[in-house]
């Protein structure tokens, strides 16, 4: 990606990827090429007989020399460290804030061996779930609702439960018996209440873990669009100012 980004014109033959593919004989019958590509494309991306022998990024990047990259769900330290030797924004998905701090710290390990020198949650995001609700009995229906569908169809089937586990934990997450709602709060992944208690828990969670940006697990597709409106603008009006945000 950053090749093609920082190059007008991009051959690569690697291991597992090659561009063009077949590196050597290139892509044949390319059909526009005496209609576009050749008066209009960069030279050499395809030669007179019409075959590719290399691609360029059209648009080019607005961003120099390319935009941020992003990786999403970095659960695990080697991750994070690679993200830090690559300048890759990660978007952590770990619950117990032991957990995340040890992570946040890998990526500073990673930068520190390219010579980057960064501050502890600097370049790197954090997932977590946002519910405003009334009482237990309100989370425990949206969970059941909006959130055991994706976790268990989904982020389980891909080991993501993993995420959920606390520090020392062994066997299995879930345990036997034990709700989905009481794992998400109990391992900090999942921030309920109402407005004021929130905010509390998001201030904690800044003090713990700055970091530069909060990835919103937000699931959208099964939440009913009004209520979903109504609470991205509760945290819009009421949580963000707190922070010194504006919603743009």
């Amino acid at each position: 990606m950053k090749a093609a980004w920082t190059n007008d014109l991009l051959r690569y033959k690697g291991p597992t990827y090659e561009i063009p593919f077949p590196y050597e004989e290139g892509i044949k019958n390319w059909p526009p090429t005496q209609t576009t590509t050749l008066p209009y494309g960069v030279p050499g991306e395809v030669d007179a007989d019409g075959t590719v022998r290399a691609v360029s990024i059209v648009p080019s990047p607005y961003t120099k020399p390319h935009p941020q990259l992003f990786q999403a769900f970095g659960a695990s330290p080697r991750t994070l460290e690679w993200c830090g030797e690559e300048d890759v924004t990660p978007t952590i998905l770990a619950g117990p804030i032991e957990n995340v701090k040890h992570l946040m710290s890998m990526y500073q390990q990673g930068a520190a061996s390219k010579g980057r020198s960064v501050a502890f949650g600097q370049g790197t995001g954090l997932c977590r779930t946002i519910y405003f609700t009334s009482d237990d009995a309100d989370l425990y229906s949206a969970v059941e609702r909006y959130e055991a569908p994706v976790w268990n169809g989904w982020y389980r089937p891909f080991g993501f439960m993993e995420a959920l586990r606390l520090p020392g934990e062994e066997g299995p997450v879930l345990k036997p018996g034990e709700h989905l709602a009481e794992r998400l709060v109990n391992s900090k992944q999942l921030i309920a209440g109402n407005v004021d208690e929130v905010k509390r828990q998001l201030e904690e969670l800044l003090n713990e873990a700055p970091m530069d940006y909060l990835v919103w697990l937000f699931h959208w597709g099964l939440i009913p669009r009004d209520e979903a409106l109504r609470t991205l603008e509760l945290f819009a009006t009421k949580v963000m100012p707190e922070f010194g945000l504006v919603a743009a």
